[in-house]
């Protein structure tokens, strides 16, 4: 066989394991794609105001800074209504992602839904990625309940 022939089907041979090689070797794509499966279990969760579900995905719960109560308090006070959303962007930094999502919210006040672009933290903590709830200062006293 030629060496020609022998080097094109070595190209050949090759521009079939580059695509493959390729798909294997992107763990980054992989972990993007778990963030953004959390992402829209938490945003579904919000959706069908289950606030239970979207409660358990919050970072707050893990470190003790964010109570059941201050959680519901917080969604039962806002008067908008999450319709929907759509994810734009999924930005990976080691433990952190920063996810971009417009969401579209109907609010009593207003007759046709807005839809606004949003952006929110994300943690990945023992395997599991979590929404970063927001923290408190240091030295910041937990409000107490007015009731």
């Amino acid at each position: 066989m030629p060496k020609i022939v022998q080097f094109l089907l070595i190209l050949v041979f090759a521009g079939f394991l580059v695509p493959l090689y390729a798909e294997e070797a992107s763990p980054p794509n992989a972990e993007q794609a778990r963030v953004e499966q959390r992402v829209r279990a938490y945003l579904d969760a919000l959706k069908i105001q289950d606030l239970h579900t979207a409660y358990r995905m919050e970072s707050g719960v893990l470190d003790g800074t964010l109570t059941a109560d201050a959680f519901h308090r917080r969604f039962k006070s806002t008067a908008s209504v999450l319709l929907d959303y759509e994810i734009q962007k999924v930005t990976l930094e080691s433990d952190q992602a920063t996810v971009e999502f417009s969401g579209t919210y109907q609010y009593p006040q207003l007759h046709e839904p807005t839809t606004m672009p949003r952006r929110a933290q994300w943690v990945l903590i023992d395997g599991e990625w979590y929404h970063k709830s927001g923290q408190r200062q240091a030295g910041a006293k937990p409000r107490t309940d007015p009731r």
